[in-house]
């Protein structure tokens, strides 16, 4: 499993928390999380997956039964994931950008935000950023914000509004959809470039 581990904690850097204790050598240490979280383990390798609860208070626990091979894994760390990402519309902009504080637009031809963006909309909910995604069956917004190919990723000023008064919201040009961990670098670039200046 370790190979395989190794391969999902990197590929979840500063996304996911992806650690290992040694039942053996370090029984204190997994002995105060079975009590914590409830649980016992049976035998080695377990894999114990602890999810933030949406009140923010506490985790949920849940054992993982999946291959155990990286791609299972991932998929698996990142249904975990929470989030915070709305999902845009045409109808739904005029209000969702009226929100106080910056807003972080990611236009996708997938259905469901990658985790890059889950991590940017946890990390920085409570920091007045707003985060939303776009898919590319919304003729409407592709035509607002210019949108001929994917994925684009959009900040919108705080008090503006795009298309109002004739303001186009920031492209940022660093993103690359072919690593995940390439990605992951650009969106915290992202940030550090284009949100913390907006807002």
């Amino acid at each position: 499993l370790k190979p395989e581990w190794t391969t999902a904690a990197q590929k979840m850097r500063k996304m996911v928390g992806v650690a290992a204790v040694d039942v053996v050598n370090h029984q204190h240490i997994a002995q105060a999380l079975m009590e914590e979280y409830k649980f016992k383990v049976e035998g080695v390798p377990t894999i114990i997956i602890l999810k933030p609860k949406a009140s923010g208070a506490g985790k949920t626990m849940t054992v993982y039964q999946g291959e155990r091979k990286s791609k299972a894994i991932l998929k698996a760390l990142e249904a975990a994931m929470p989030e915070y990402v709305a999902r845009i519309t045409a109808g739904a902009l005029p209000g969702w950008q009226k929100r106080p504080g910056a807003h972080v637009v990611l236009f996708s031809k997938k259905r469901e935000a990658p985790p890059q963006l889950k991590a940017l909309s946890t990390k920085y909910r409570d920091r007045s950023v707003h985060v939303g995604m776009v898919d590319d069956s919304d003729t409407e917004l592709r035509t607002l914000f210019g949108v001929n190919d994917y994925p684009k990723l959009f900040v919108i000023e705080n008090g503006k509004e795009v298309g109002v008064n004739g303001y186009k919201p920031k492209e940022y040009k660093g993103l690359r959809p072919n690593s995940q961990t390439k990605t992951e670098s650009c969106f915290r670039s992202f940030y550090a470039e284009t949100v913390d200046r907006a807002d």
